[in-house]
């Protein structure tokens, strides 16, 4: 009887290692994916959109931040405002960038695409977490 509660034991103390890695991991992506955006964001471009509003600009921005926001909620998911207030920042700083670069241009209307795939992210991702069974989210 003994035995079988060690091995239960360690079956679970195992578990908990391989969750903590993964959410590890998760950490990781999500910063690894801001610094890659900024970086892309900040480049020179070859060409700048035509016309006063580029709606495949805006889907792009509206993307990204739906995935940073994602990957944001599963890697500090008790943090769920603090993660999209500071994407939101994150996304306005990257415009100000862009504006004093000279070759980019920043612009208000894609930081409110930002925004919106930060609305669209955040609370999907937390819906979708809230819905696993109270075992599997506790390790985030």
């Amino acid at each position: 009887m003994l035995r079988a509660a060690v091995i239960s034991q360690s079956t679970k103390d195992l578990k908990f290692q391989l969750l903590n890695c993964a959410l590890l991991l998760v950490k990781i992506a999500f910063w690894i994916a801001c610094i890659v955006f900024g970086f892309l964001s900040l480049i020179p471009a070859t060409f700048l959109p035509s016309g006063l509003f580029d709606w495949w600009d805006k889907a792009q921005h509206l993307f990204a931040f739906f995935c940073l926001s994602g990957l944001g909620i599963l890697a500090y998911q008790k943090a769920v405002v603090k993660v999209a207030i500071g994407l939101l920042l994150y996304g306005a700083l990257i415009e100000v960038l862009q504006w004093l670069t000279g070759w980019r241009s920043g612009e208000f209307a894609d930081w409110v695409a930002d925004g919106i795939g930060i609305l669209i992210g955040c609370p999907l991702i937390n819906k979708l977490i809230q819905k696993r069974p109270m075992v599997l989210r506790s390790w985030i």
